[in-house]
């Protein structure tokens, strides 16, 4: 069974893959035939990042903070350039500083290893972003 984020995962990108199409993929495609599609229409997915950020936006939440919702709302909008296909480097790089800014201004405990998680969301994304322009990735 998906839990929620996985449900939003496969819905954003069904609608992803609609897009793509210029019309709604049939609603019986299985999550990896919507992938799989994607991917050959040049939308790619990096699902364990993505997961990664799922597993950081839980720990966040798990934590009860009255910040919650400023952290849960970078954590989205890091989600959605994933979600993209083809996010920026750059701007993944942005919103993970202003994600450790948040943290450090709102006396997050570093327990959560943020600037570990960041930081291999962040090669993550260089060395895929290479993969697509057909440059070596970055080690």
């Amino acid at each position: 069974m998906l839990d929620r984020v996985d449900e939003r995962r496969v819905e954003a990108a069904w609608l992803a893959l609609g897009m793509a199409r210029g019309e709604l993929p049939p609603e019986n495609m299985s999550e990896q035939e919507i992938f799989a599609e994607l991917a050959a229409r040049g939308i790619h997915w990096d699902l364990p990042t993505m997961n990664l950020v799922s597993r950081i936006e839980r720990a966040i939440v798990r934590l009860e903070l009255n910040s919650q919702a400023e952290f849960v709302s970078l954590l989205n909008t890091l989600q959605v350039q994933l979600e993209s296909g083809d996010p920026d480097p750059r701007v993944i790089t942005l919103l993970g500083e202003a994600l450790l800014a948040l943290a450090r201004a709102r006396g997050l405990p570093d327990k959560l290893g943020l600037p570990a998680k960041l930081e291999i969301i962040n090669q993550r994304i260089a060395d895929s972003s290479a993969r697509h322009r057909g440059d070596s990735p970055t080690r």
